[in-house]
């Protein structure tokens, strides 16, 4: 069974385990992600007032 564990296993020197983020990369992307699900919807609700034919 020790098999399994060792595949989980990691170093603690995995470069996986150090992050950095820098605050206005953090920022575009939450402000990206909200303004594509504004869209999104923005879409969808066109889609369900626009008729199929005509």
């Amino acid at each position: 069974m020790n098999y399994l564990l060792d595949l989980f296993d990691y170093q603690s020197t995995n470069l996986f385990l150090v992050g950095e983020f820098h605050l206005g990369l953090v920022t575009l992307s939450l402000v990206i992600a909200a303004l594509s699900a504004f869209m999104a919807f923005q879409v969808a609700q066109q889609a369900t007032t626009t008729p199929l034919w005509g």
